[in-house]
Order: structure tokens, then C-alpha cells, then sequence
């Protein structure tokens, strides 16, 4: 109907660029796109109406789409854009674009002008990551989610993990059991996984925080009991 690919297709392009994205080290972003409030498009005006605002977005999302990028439906109001070889600004800016140009679009059902916004998620890919797509469509699914939440219409970028690397984690973990001089002093390798939806990510971040406060007050323990 709107002359997109469907997930699958979609998918076996995705999994050839994800490889060559890490072998030859340029950006990849999965985009998923869902319409606000489509439903009440349906249930309003009936599912022809839906029809024509699906086509309508389809169209928008082909002729907005390079030739080194890819867009498809993957079911219901639901689309999936993949972009490569550009930056993060380079994405968000491309798909802000989209989403303007959709929602200044008029539709007309009985004799009224309708507006349909949609909202955006979208997730990076870098060469330190696994080669999972699934991987990138969970996290790019989230930020759309986050979008959804902060009030519909609007791009969202998912954050990136902080993990230390391999050597930081190494110093950190040294630095710590020579201040503990020996004591117990209980060290565990963990990572902030950062998620994408905002109330979320407040909360990792104080959860960090809280047990970065608790591994203090241990080292400080340490240091008095040396002292005494």
C-alpha cells in the first residue's frame, strides 16, 4: 500500500551496512517512527482516512531518504528509517526534517483540515558495539518511547553508555585496593548503562551517584582504621 519495504527487507540491508559500519568505522542510526495518536485518525474518520495519512507519511519519508539510507513500514503507524555515513547532528537534523514536513501537512476528511504529527527515536552505532541490530532497534524503540513522554511531535536521541574501558576499569579498581591498604572493602565491576527515556535516566544517574557516595565512605572507613 505505501510502497515501502517491510521489516524484513529492511533488516537484511540493515545487517550487511552494520557490518560494513564496523569493519570500515562510519556512523550507522536506526530511526523507528511512530504516528501520534493515529487510532483517533481511524476511529474518527475511518480506516480509508488512515490509509491516505499512511501513504501520505510514506511519501515524506522516500523523498526525504538518500540513496545511502533506507526507510520502511514495519507494521501498523510504525516505520523504521536507517541512515548512514553522518554524525549525530547530521541524523537528528535529517529526521527533524521529516518530522516538519509531515506535520504541516494537511489532510482533508469531511470537510476538515487534519493535522498528524509523529514522534522519532534514534540510536547510534558505534565500532565498539556488537554487531546486533535488535540491540539498536531496542535501544532506538526507547528513545521514541522517550519521546512519547516528553509530549509527542518531537526527535529524541538515545544517550550513549558510559563504560570505563578495560584499562580505566583496571586503574580504577587498583587505585581503589591500594587506598583500602588490604581491607574489605567490597568491589564490584559495574556500568551505567544510560537509558534513553529521560525519567529513566535521571534515575541511573542518581543511582550512580548514591553508589558512588557509598564506595567513598568504604575508602574513607579504610583510611581512619589505617590512621588509628
Amino acid at each position: 500500500m505505501t510502497g515501502l519495504l517491510n521489516r524484513r527487507g529492511i533488516e537484511l540491508w540493515a545487517g550487511r551496512e552494520l557490518s560494513a559500519a564496523a569493519r570500515h568505522d562510519f556512523p550507522l542510526w536506526a530511526v523507528m517512527a511512530d504516528m501520534d495518536n493515529f487510532k483517533s485518525v481511524n476511529d474518527t474518520y475511518g480506516h480509508d482516512a488512515g490509509d491516505v495519512v499512511l501513504k501520505g507519511f510514506a511519501e515524506i519519508l522516500k523523498t526525504n531518504t538518500r540513496s545511502a539510507d533506507i526507510c520502511g513500514r514495519i507494521g501498523g503507524e510504525e516505520s523504521l528509517i536507517v541512515l548512514t555515513h553522518t554524525n549525530s547532528d547530521g541524523a537528528t537534523l535529517a529526521i527533524e526534517r521529516i518530522r516538519e514536513k509531515f506535520s504541516a501537512q494537511r489532510f482533508r476528511f469531511r470537510g476538515q483540515d487534519v493535522v498528524v504529527t509523529a514522534s522519532f527515536g534514534i540510536a547510534g552505532h558505534s565500532r565498539h558495539q556488537s554487531q546486533n541490530f535488535n540491540r539498536l532497534l531496542t535501544q532506538a524503540d526507547a528513545a521514541l518511547y522517550s519521546a512519547k513522554q516528553l509530549g509527542r511531535n518531537r526527535v529524541e536521541l538515545a544517550a550513549t553508555e558510559i563504560n570505563p574501558s578495560g584499562k580505566q576499569s583496571r586503574a580504577i579498581t587498583m587505585a581503589l585496593r591500594r587506598t583500602s591498604e588490604g581491607l574489605a572493602v567490597p568491589l564490584r565491576r559495574w556500568r551505567l548503562g544510560v537509558d534513553p527515556g529521560a525519567g529513566r535516566f535521571i534515575a541511573g544517574a542518581v543511582a550512580a551517584h548514591k553508589s558512588w557516595q557509598m564506595l567513598s565512605r568504604h575508602v574513607e572507613s579504610a583510611q581512619k582504621q589505617k590512621s588509628s
